[in-house]
C-alpha cells in the first residue's frame, strides 16, 4: 500500500474519550495532517460504519470502547480484503506486555501506551511510513 501525503491522509479516530480525540486531532494537524480529513467514532460500531463506506489511509483505535472494541476492530479490518493493509494504530492505556503481543497477533502496525507525546507520535507515524 502506498501511503498518502500527511495532507492528503484520511484519518479515522475511533477512542470513546472525546477530550483525547479531540487533543489527537490537535497533534495530528500540528504534524501536517489536515483537520477537514479526519474522521472521528466514539465507539467500534461507528467506527467499522465510517470504513466501510469511506477511504481510510491511517486507523487511530483505542482499546476499550462500547459496541466493538480496538482489538475487535483490528480483526474486523484485517479480515476485511479492502482495508486489510491500512495501517492500524492502538493507542491504549493499557500497556502490559500481554496486551501489546495480542494486538501484535492480530496485525498491528503500532501500539502507543497512553500518555505519549506529539514527538512520540510524529516517530512513530515516520516508522510505518508516514514521512
Amino acid at each position: 500500500m502506498v501511503l498518502p501525503t500527511r495532507e492528503q491522509c484520511k484519518i479515522l479516530i475511533a477512542d470513546k474519550e472525546n477530550e483525547y480525540r479531540q487533543m489527537l486531532v490537535f497533534m495530528l494537524v500540528n504534524l501536517g495532517f489536515r483537520h477537514q480529513n479526519i474522521l472521528q467514532a466514539t465507539n467500534g460500531g461507528t467506527a467499522w460504519e465510517l470504513l466501510t463506506s469511506r477511504e481510510t489511509d491511517l486507523i487511530i483505535s483505542g482499546w476499550v470502547m462500547p459496541v466493538r472494541n480496538g482489538l475487535e476492530l483490528l480483526r474486523a479490518v484485517r479480515a476485511d480484503e479492502k482495508l486489510a493493509a491500512v495501517p492500524f494504530v492502538i493507542a491504549s492505556a493499557r500497556g502490559s506486555q500481554a496486551d501489546i503481543l495480542m494486538a501484535v497477533k492480530e496485525k498491528v502496525s503500532l501500539y502507543l501506551v497512553k500518555p505519549f507525546s506529539e514527538s512520540v507520535l510524529e516517530e512513530k507515524l515516520k516508522s510505518i511510513g508516514f514521512k
